[in-house]
């Protein structure tokens, strides 16, 4: 009785809703079986009313949606009241708030996919696991936290802890210090790299690992320094009312001849700014990211 197809029926206006359907004549059974509606010529090609002013309705509410922030859709999609679309709805509810939650509601759905940092995409893959109701399941996570502002791995680190805590099974391979401090168990390799490596000189809880005398033990009880004195710039380099996805109209200089942090939480435009807007006006910016390397299949890393 509360199907959507119940309420496009009673709600249509062609038929007599307390008439029993064994009274139905056999035009009115044709027409609620088969019947199409009134027709309208939209473009050279028909289309029932009904089902045009429905089209129009979605297409121009389906643009808002789409470029709506996340956050801004969790409140949107909360407001709606169908009782009919029920299960539907709590999934969608669910899966922006798994948005939301894993630092990823500044995005909006119209955002091009090839458009997401490495991080930003890593962890859209991460939605749908996050929904899912299987258990006993084994997560291998590359860096998850790469490029990500110390306030986004607290995030993040609540996403492996909810994965864990459903019963399953979670290996991070992972540098950070706040992503290894939440491990329940540690597996340093060392002791260097390459043919220096290859053996494991650690294993166990974080605590032994920071009192170990390994390359990752002495990092995880170290304190960072900061710099006392700064180099003078030699000029700087413009950008101007660089304005691109979140960024609206901003100008900042970015000094020549020293080495400039470009810092802020997963989203705020660090991007946009620098990889998206400084290469415009300033022709001799070389971008060096983590992208693939171009070149043949002979190409090797000295070429």
């Amino acid at each position: 009785m509360d199907s959507w197809y119940w309420q496009v029926y009673v709600n249509s206006g062609y038929f007599d809703n307390d008439k029993p359907l064994r009274d139905f004549t056999d035009d009115e059974l044709q027409q609620l079986l088969y019947g199409t509606g009134p027709k309208v010529k939209t473009g050279g090609f028909s289309q029932s009313y009904e089902g045009l002013v429905d089209k129009v309705r979605r297409l121009h509410l389906t643009k808002d949606l789409d470029s709506m922030q996340l956050t801004d859709l969790v409140d949107f999609v909360d407001s709606v009241d169908a009782p009919q679309a029920g299960p539907m709805m709590i999934t969608l509810q669910h899966t922006l708030a798994d948005f939301v939650q894993i630092g990823l509601g500044y995005l909006s759905l119209d955002r091009e996919s090839s458009t997401l940092s490495g991080g930003e995409a890593q962890r859209v893959k991460m939605v749908r696991h996050l929904g899912s109701s299987l258990t006993d399941l084994t997560y291998v996570f590359d860096e998850p936290t790469i490029g990500l502002h110390p306030h986004d791995v607290q995030n993040m680190n609540g996403l492996l802890i909810q994965l864990r805590d459903k019963g399953n099974t979670v290996l991070v391979v992972e540098h950070k210090a706040e992503v290894i401090a939440i491990a329940d168990h540690v597996v340093d390799m060392g002791p260097g790299a390459g043919q220096h490596g290859g053996e494991i000189v650690y294993e166990g809880h974080v605590a032994g690992l920071v009192t170990a005398e390994t390359v990752t033990g002495q990092h995880l009880g170290k304190h960072q320094t900061i710099k006392s004195t700064s180099r003078a710039a030699a000029g700087h380099l413009l950008i101007e009312h660089a304005t691109l996805h979140n960024l609206r109209d901003v100008t900042v200089e970015i000094p020549r001849g020293v080495l400039t942090a470009v810092t802020g939480v997963a989203g705020s435009g660090k991007s946009s700014l620098i990889h998206g807007c400084l290469p415009r006006g300033n022709a001799d910016v070389t971008i060096i990211d983590q992208g693939g390397i171009r070149g043949s299949r002979r190409s090797n890393p000295a070429t």
